[in-house]
């Protein structure tokens, strides 16, 4: 299980490598899976993509789209 709000956003593009995923695709497994796993409201995902792919873990393809790539 993720420890931290940014940890699950990396952990579903690692579910996920080197495919092209939509912000909002990212967003809207996020959050529900945040309330899922501990009852409350995830705050921010942007920012949590933003500071992976500020750090280089994520790519940005395009506008809204971001992939992670293991290599």
């Amino acid at each position: 299980m993720a420890t931290s709000q940014t940890d699950l956003i990396l952990e579903y593009f690692k579910q996920n490598p080197n495919r092209p995923i939509p912000h909002a695709e990212v967003v809207d497994w996020a959050t529900a899976e945040w309330e899922r796993l501990h009852g409350t409201k995830f705050r921010d995902p942007d920012r949590a993509i933003r500071k992976w792919h500020q750090l280089g873990h994520l790519q940005k393809v395009a506008k809204g789209v971001y992939l992670y790539d293991p290599d």
